[in-house]
This record gives C-alpha cells, sequence and structure tokens, in this order.
C-alpha cells in the first residue's frame, strides 16, 4: 500500500525536508530495509511471463500498452511515447499534490526526475485492468526501481546515495489512450533514504 505521506506532512504544517532528515536521523525498526527485503518485495506477485506475452491477443492489448509505455518514457527516456500513448490534455495527478494537463509539463516533470537519478531504471511488477474497448479501460500498475542521486533537481544537492524506489500508477484508457493518470510513489521515503546519506 502507498499513501501520499508527503503531501499529509505538508497539510499539516510541516516542512518536508526538515521532516524526511529527522525520521532519517530516528528511523523505525527494519529500515532501512536491506537488499533481499527490497528483492522480495519486487517479485512478491510479479508473473514470470507478462500476459501479452504468454497469452497475446490480436486487438488491443492493455498490459502490451502499460509495458511498453513503461519502458519507452522511463528506461528509454522516448518522449514520443507521449505522443503515442496519451491524449494532448491528458491528466496528471501525482505525489506532493502535483497536478497538470498536457504532455509537455509531464515531459518537464519526467526530465526533472531523470535529471535527479541519471540511471533510474524501472520494472513493472504487475499490471491489473478492467473495461473494454467501447467503454474504455481503467489500469494499474504497480512498478519499483532503482537509482543513484547523483545530480541536483528535485531533491537537492546529490549525494549519490543508491535508492530504491516503489510505486503505483493508474490509467484511465479511452481509444487506446490514456485520459488520466495517477501516479504515487514513496517520496517520503526517498527523501528519508536521502537524509540519511547526508547524516
Amino acid at each position: 500500500m502507498l499513501y501520499n505521506n508527503s503531501s499529509l506532512i505538508q497539510q499539516l504544517g510541516l516542512d518536508l525536508n526538515e521532516t524526511a532528515s529527522k525520521m532519517a536521523a530516528n528511523p523505525a525498526a527494519g529500515w532501512p530495509r536491506d537488499t533481499d527485503t527490497w528483492n522480495d518485495l519486487r517479485k512478491a506477485a510479479s508473473p514470470q511471463t507478462p500476459i501479452s506475452v504468454s497469452s497475446p491477443i490480436s486487438g488491443f492489448d492493455v498490459d502490451a500498452l502499460a509495458r511498453t509505455n513503461f519502458n519507452e518514457l522511463w528506461n528509454r527516456r522516448k518522449y514520443d511515447a507521449l505522443n503515442s500513448n496519451y491524449t494532448p490534455d491528458f491528466s496528471f495527478r501525482g505525489p506532493t499534490d502535483i497536478t497538470f494537463n498536457g504532455t509537455s509539463p509531464y515531459s518537464d516533470y519526467l526530465t526533472q526526475l531523470f535529471t535527479t537519478f541519471p540511471d533510474l531504471e524501472l520494472q513493472v511488477d504487475e499490471i491489473y485492468w478492467m473495461g473494454n474497448d467501447k467503454d474504455g479501460y481503467l489500469t494499474s500498475e504497480r512498478w519499483s526501481a532503482t537509482a543513484t542521486h547523483t545530480d541536483f533537481g528535485l531533491y537537492g544537492e546529490p549525494t549519490g546515495s543508491q535508492v530504491q524506489i516503489w510505486g503505483i500508477t493508474q490509467h484511465r484508457i479511452v481509444n487506446g489512450r490514456i485520459v488520466s493518470e495517477w501516479m504515487l510513489f514513496n517520496e517520503l521515503d526517498l527523501m528519508m533514504q536521502i537524509a540519511s546519506a547526508r547524516q
């Protein structure tokens, strides 16, 4: 499960960076997680073979679109996928209450992430969906990523820390294109990982 903890902290009137630093200095038991725990989380319910590969279909394939979209945007940094997979005015809702409409601000947001974490590599862990070609589809994708905080960007001065990121993205797809995206990842935990490297 994921919660928008970074937004909650801001709603309480607390400084997000300061809170992350305090929490990293006095971590709860089991944090930071070890490599074995991280790997177990990543493979907890992942299919050995994606359904789009094990049971391909001739029509529109939601699994294939979702996996291809993540790989093109997040791993290959191919922003052309925004034009082919999204409507021009699609709506986005993200962590810390980030909201915008359109592919251009999404491209800017991704560029900030990839500037902060140049070696970020994402894997899709699970995909669920419901719907049909006539009414459209709703999807939910669980994903995880590893990265190194090696540049200025969203989270301040680089620390060189290795970070673990996990998230859930949901899409509304109409006529084969994404019209809405809701994306949430462990932003507070990510900031704690970075803060820990500064202490």
